[in-house]
C-alpha cells in the first residue's frame, strides 16, 4: 500500500529533537511509495520555521541560566542532577516537559559525562547540539524533497468539503479544522487515482475522525504515526 504523509511526519523527521522523530525515520525506512502535496509541504516548511526558532529561544535561556549559576555560585562543576533541574525550570511552553527531557539526554551524552560537568563545557555542547539541530534538519528536508513524491490536487470536492466542515467529536468541540481538512482532500484525490493509500499521522485529534474520513473518501487506511514500526 502506498503511503501519504501528514505535515507531522515531515517535521519530525526533519528534526532530530523533535518527539516524532524515531517513529517518523521508521516510516521513511519502508520501501512503500511515498506522497505529499502542496498544503503539507507548506505547512511542514512554516512548523520546522516556527520549532527551529523555539528551540533556539530554548537554547539561548538555558545557557544564559547556566552561566548564571556559573557567574553567581562560582560553580565550575555541575551535577547532573542540578543541570536537568535547571534545564526542566526554563520558561519556554512551547517544548513538553517530556521533549525537555529528551534535549537534556541529548546534551549529556553528547558530552560523555558521568554524574557531572564541567559548566563551560556543558555550554559548548549546547552550541553544537545546535548546530546539529540546524545541519541534520537541512538534510532530512532535503531528503523528503528528493524522495517524496509531491501530489497536485485540481478538484474541489466541494461536497466532500462540506461535510468535514460538518464533522465534529461528541460532546467536545474538536472539529475538522484547515489545514487538516484540506490535507485530507488531498489524499483523497490521490486515492482516486487507484492507488491504495494509507494516510499516516501523528495528529490523535484528525485519528478520532477516522471512521467518518474513510467513509467519505476513498483513503483505504489511516494509522498513528506512533504504532509505525
Amino acid at each position: 500500500m502506498d503511503l501519504f504523509l501528514d505535515s507531522n511526519v515531515i517535521i519530525g523527521y526533519s528534526l532530530y529533537l523533535d518527539p516524532w522523530h524515531k517513529y517518523a525515520e521508521n516510516v521513511f525506512e519502508k520501501e512503500n511509495k511515498s506522497y505529499w502535496s502542496k498544503t503539507v509541504k507548506k505547512e511542514s516548511e512554516n512548523k520546522i520555521i516556527e520549532k527551529m526558532n523555539i528551540y533556539n529561544s530554548f537554547f539561548i535561556e538555558l545557557k544564559s541560566n547556566l552561566q548564571k549559576i556559573n557567574d553567581n555560585f562560582g560553580k565550575c562543576i555541575i551535577s547532573k542532577e542540578e543541570f536537568f533541574s535547571t534545564l526542566l525550570k526554563t520558561q519556554n511552553k512551547k517544548i513538553s516537559i517530556q521533549n525537555k527531557r529528551k534535549i537534556g539526554e541529548s546534551i549529556w551524552n553528547e558530552g560523555g559525562w558521568y554524574d557531572e560537568a564541567n559548566t563551560q563545557e556543558l555550554l559548548k555542547t549546547i552550541s553544537k547540539i545546535k548546530i546539529i539541530l540546524n545541519s541534520t534538519s537541512e538534510v532530512n528536508y532535503n531528503h523528503c524533497l528528493e524522495n517524496l513524491i509531491l501530489h497536485y490536487r485540481n478538484k474541489q470536492y466541494e461536497s466532500i468539503l462540506e461535510s468535514f466542515n460538518n464533522l465534529n467529536v461528541r460532546n467536545s468541540y474538536i472539529f475538522l479544522h484547515y489545514p487538516d481538512n484540506i490535507i485530507i482532500l488531498d489524499a483523497h484525490d490521490l486515492a482516486c487515482s487507484g492507488i491504495d493509500l494509507e494516510f499516516i499521522t501523528g495528529d490523535k485529534k484528525l485519528l478520532k475522525f477516522k471512521k467518518s474520513i474513510l467513509d467519505l473518501t476513498n483513503i483505504n487506511q489511516m494509522t498513528f504515526l506512533g504504532d509505525v514500526n
